[in-house]
């Protein structure tokens, strides 16, 4: 059976059917694809109205296939043309869905491509279940100049690209100097591509469970730092005041609301757990009073309560001393540097 997508004469909507000799019969139902018939094969075969093919215009069988890949150096005359040796493993690529075109239909040829090889290929479509479901002639057209120094790769299934490029340069520092040096430089290049937006049905409770398991994520690790800290395995340095809160704040902002709310949403979890140490005049602290009256079934004497929290001031004093000491060594050339601006 020969499938084809196909414009009837004296009209632009596409239709599917099977090529039997001179003629290609159209699916009785308009809506059923190529695709469709690929994915069951038990579908009923055409029964349209029929033309000569001389008569249609033929289409690419599948206009947007989901992916189409590519094997690289797979038979011998084509590897002795190239001057190279057979791979160990097969050479996979990929091409951009909408590279497929149809039979006859122009190819533009970008300006920057100055040989452009073509090769006829044997297509495999593949069907359900990772099933051959059948197969086709397909002309293949490559940028032979452009292939050597081109990176291919996949992002959730959808081919990308990108170009690296390795020169020499000459470079005048900021004491008039010359010198040269080598520069890794890429274009097309996006390393980390933001995700694509996907529909959910249940976009409230989904926002719930996300929510949820980032606190849960945060938590655990600021936990584990507090841990760590007591345990003199992280330094008293790495603590931080306001001066730092407020630089991350800015610099989250500059990135957008989404990257400002995530900071602010971290800093608010932190304090949070910081209000929960057992230490007097915080909610932790006060937690802990309930559990010792609940064990001694009456009150703590007013004696140890104030004296309490006497020496939980004192710890804050003290933890906030040196958060503050912390974050002024870390910007004091910027603090030199505009106190100096101020006096000149």
């Amino acid at each position: 059976m020969r499938l084809a997508t196909f414009l009837p004469p004296s009209s632009s909507a596409p239709r599917a059917g099977e090529v039997r000799g001179d003629r290609v019969v159209a699916f009785a139902d308009e809506r059923v694809t190529v695709l469709d018939r690929l994915r069951d094969p038990r579908m009923p075969a055409g029964d349209g109205p029929s033309f000569a093919l001389a008569e249609v215009t033929l289409l690419a069988p599948v206009p947007r296939p989901r992916a189409i890949f590519g094997i690289g150096l797979n038979y011998a005359d084509h590897i002795a043309e190239t001057g190279g040796t057979a791979p160990e493993a097969p050479l996979v690529f990929m091409k951009l869905p909408s590279s497929a075109a149809s039979p006859g239909a122009p190819v533009r040829c970008p300006e920057v491509v100055k040989r452009l090889d073509y090769e006829g290929e044997l297509a495999v479509v593949m069907g359900a279940d990772a099933q051959v479901a059948g197969y086709a002639v397909a002309n293949d057209l490559t940028a032979r100049d452009l292939q050597g120094r081109e990176l291919q790769w996949t992002r959730d299934g959808v081919a990308m690209r990108g170009f690296f490029q390795l020169r020499k340069e000459q470079w005048d520092d900021e004491f008039g100097q010359h010198y040269e040096r080598y520069v890794f430089r890429t274009d097309h290049w996006l390393p980390s591509a933001p995700d694509r937006m996907v529909p959910n049905p249940h976009p409230l409770g989904n926002a719930l469970r996300q929510g949820v398991e980032e606190t849960g994520s945060v938590i655990k690790f600021i936990a584990v730092g507090l841990l760590r800290l007591v345990q003199g395995r992280v330094s008293l340095s790495s603590v931080s005041g306001p001066i730092t809160m407020y630089d991350i704040a800015g610099q989250a902002g500059a990135q957008g609301t989404t990257y400002f709310v995530w900071a602010m949403a971290v800093i608010s979890v932190n304090l949070g757990l910081i209000n929960l140490l057992p230490i007097p005049v915080l909610d932790g602290g006060h937690l802990l009073f309930f559990l010792f009256e609940a064990a001694r079934r009456r009150p703590l004497p007013l004696r140890i309560r104030e004296m309490a929290s006497l020496v939980g001031m004192v710890m804050l004093m003290l933890l906030m001393l040196v958060a503050f000491k912390n974050d002024v060594e870390r910007r004091w050339d910027v603090i030199v540097l505009q106190v100096r601006e101020l006096w000149s």
